[in-house]
């Protein structure tokens, strides 16, 4: 039962990690990387859009992939029963699934700063945009991280 949950969960993240893919692309193709405050005051429809899509969907995965952190452990037999979200990270820091659950918390703080920032702050915006765009790779990677342990210690 817990393997279908978190199979199911991977097909979610695939699915998110296909439309980051795809919005990086589209926003590298149309120059308004890095971003300043000049770009960003100036994004048509089209470019905001992907941002929007960047931003939601990485929001998405960060959430699926706390999810399969919680399956993870169970599936290892740990009791979880106790722990809070940062044990959960910290355990994921171990099994060298997360470079940092520090880092994994500033990816929470970054998203939202976007969020909540949105089109008042361009300054802090733009820096917090950039620092973004930057660390998705991290999560993906992450994302290939937990599939590979679960794969070979779990699934076997």
């Amino acid at each position: 039962m817990k393997e279908k949950i978190i199979e199911k969960l991977f097909i979610e993240c695939e699915k998110h990690k296909k439309m980051i893919d795809w919005a990086i692309s589209k926003i590298k193709s149309k120059n308004i990387y890095p971003f300043t405050p000049e770009v960003l005051k100036n994004l048509d429809e089209d470019s905001i859009s992907l941002i929007d899509t960047l931003t939601f969907r990485f929001s998405k995965l960060q959430e699926a992939l706390g999810n399969i952190f919680w399956e993870l452990l169970a599936l290892m037999g740990e009791n979880t029963e106790d722990f809070t979200f940062l044990d959960v990270l910290n355990r994921m820091e171990k099994y060298k699934i997360i470079d940092s659950s520090f880092e994994w918390q500033e990816f929470r703080r970054i998203r939202n700063i976007i969020t909540h920032e949105y089109e008042t702050n361009y300054n802090l915006l733009s820096q917090s945009l950039n620092l973004f765009f930057d660390k998705i790779t991290s999560i993906l990677n992450y994302y290939h991280n937990a599939k590979r342990f679960y794969e070979d210690r779990i699934r076997g």
